[in-house]
């Protein structure tokens, strides 16, 4: 997976790129926070491709025309609006036995995205066994865990903060839920 870093142009247009970077895969040793692994042999139960479509994300991000690619191993899928580098957004659906703590759910987090997610998260109730969301100017972000794995949803928009999609990627979020 390619972590999404931000930068500032020179014209002072917010920029996300696709930066590099390994795809996490979440393991539960115990009290340590999930490993981060590249290991093609991991694979998600769900694929995260077809549990959030472009009809669902372009309303919330603005973004039109979203196209998706998963990883290799299957465990991430990414959203890329051709025409804007910043309407973007990705779902990870990493294995994890049992259920994380909230530092665990936070690792696999900013192993996922990075620290474009606004830092650490806040608890959510009403989505799997443990919940957290994370809002930045301009993205928003929700992790849980379900069934055996931890999910991660971040939507980021060139033209709606982060605060104005909080609720509608959290009712994706709870979408995403009843199907894992």
């Amino acid at each position: 997976m390619k972590a999404i870093c931000i930068s500032v142009a020179a014209a002072g247009v917010l920029v996300l790129a696709a930066c590099g970077g390994t795809t996490p895969t979440a393991q539960n040793s115990g009290t340590a926070a999930p490993a981060s692994s590249s290991a093609a042999g991991s694979t998600s139960a769900h694929n995260p491709c077809t549990l959030v479509t472009a009809a669902q994300i372009e309303p919330i991000n603005g973004g039109s025309g979203l196209t998706s690619s998963s990883t290799p191993n299957g465990t991430t899928c990414n959203w890329i609006d051709p025409t804007n580098a910043v309407d973007t957004a990705e779902v990870a659906v990493l294995p994890f036995s049992g259920t994380p703590t909230a530092a665990q759910l936070q690792t696999a987090v900013t192993n996922a995205v990075g620290g474009a997610t606004g830092g650490n998260g806040t608890p959510v109730s009403g989505i799997g066994s443990i919940a957290l969301k994370a809002i930045a100017a301009v993205s928003a972000t929700y992790a849980f865990a379900a069934n055996n794995s931890i999910v991660i949803i971040a939507v980021f928009s060139q033209s709606n903060p982060g605060s104005a999609m909080d609720a509608q990627v959290q009712t994706l979020a709870q979408s995403v839920a009843g199907q894992i």
